[in-house]
C-alpha cells in the first residue's frame, strides 16, 4: 500500500504494547504496521500503530472490544466473578 493509504490508529509508550494491539488486529485480518520512534535505534520512545485508511473504523472497533477493564483484571486475578 502507498504511504498515504495508511493512517495513525494509536500511539503506545512501548513497542510491546503496540505489537500486542497489532496482534489483535492481525487475528481479524486487518493489516497493520508498527513504527517505533526514537533518537537512538533500540531505545524507542514509543511506537505508532498504523492501519489502512479503509479499515480504520473496523480497527477501532476491534481494539475497543479487546480492552479489559481493571475490574475484570481484578476479578480474574482473585478468581471472583466480575460485578455487572
Amino acid at each position: 500500500m502507498l504511504p498515504s493509504e495508511w493512517q495513525l490508529l494509536e500511539t503506545f509508550s512501548t513497542h510491546l504494547a503496540a505489537e500486542i494491539a497489532a496482534g489483535v488486529l492481525r487475528a481479524d485480518s486487518v493489516p497493520v504496521r508498527v513504527e517505533s520512534f526514537g533518537i537512538v535505534p533500540g531505545l524507542e520512545q514509543g511506537s505508532q500503530l498504523m492501519v489502512p485508511v479503509a479499515l480504520m473504523h473496523r480497527a477501532r472497533w476491534l481494539l475497543a472490544q479487546a480492552r479489559v477493564s481493571d475490574a475484570e483484571l481484578d476479578a480474574l486475578a482473585m478468581g471472583t466473578p466480575p460485578e455487572p
